[in-house]
Formats: C-alpha cells, sequence, structure tokens
C-alpha cells in the first residue's frame, strides 16, 4: 500500500528518487551565474514527467534519466530571471556549445553511467 516509488525535489541540492532498489541521487546542474530560483521545481517536474510519458515506461533506467533531464530543464529556469528564461537559455547554451539540445543527451554527457 502507497507509493512504490517517490521523488523528492532538493533545490540547489538536486533531486533524489527512492524506491524498492535504494536510492539515486542527482545533483542539481551547476550554473555559472544562478538567478532566481523561482519555478525551478516546476522545470524539473516538467522535464521528469516528459521523460517518463516519452519513455513510456517507469522502469528504473528511464526513472533515472528523467531525473537528469528533470535536474538540467531545472537549471535553465534559473538561469535568468525572466518568464521567457527557459527558452533564452537553451537559445544561449545551444550557440554556446554549437550543438542543438534535442541532440544533446544528459546521459552521455555525465559518462554514461547512472547504476
Amino acid at each position: 500500500m502507497g507509493p512504490s516509488t517517490l521523488v523528492v525535489k532538493r533545490g540547489e541540492y538536486g533531486a533524489m528518487l527512492v524506491d524498492k532498489n535504494g536510492v539515486f541521487c542527482v545533483p542539481a546542474f551547476p550554473l555559472e551565474e544562478p538567478h532566481d530560483p523561482t519555478g525551478a521545481g516546476d522545470s524539473f517536474a516538467g522535464g521528469f514527467m516528459g521523460y517518463v510519458a516519452g519513455a513510456g515506461s517507469t522502469n528504473d533506467a528511464a526513472l533515472r534519466r528523467a531525473m537528469v533531464y528533470g535536474s538540467v530543464l531545472g537549471s535553465f529556469t534559473v538561469e535568468a530571471l525572466r518568464p521567457r528564461a527557459p527558452a533564452e537559455a537553451q537559445k544561449a547554451r545551444d550557440t554556446r556549445q554549437g550543438t542543438p539540445l534535442f541532440e544533446i543527451d544528459p546521459i552521455q554527457t555525465l559518462g554514461g553511467k547512472l547504476f
């Protein structure tokens, strides 16, 4: 009875997933200049749920990847002080890194190891 999986958003400390297999923590995505954290948790939740919906699965690998995607999207919101901050941050990152965001796999960027 009760939930089988729990996700805890921890603000500047990242997020934690707890399930029958143990605990999985994701740090907050590092930023050079964090600004306003308003909405970062909502962006995390949107990234997390969006990834899970797109993956069509709630297995361990999908949930862990969703945690990373949520952390990255939450960081976009914290990077600037306006409602359009996530879109502007994405455009700035695309330009700086030379790779469109949709082609970047955060899991590969982190070395591909989540287990």
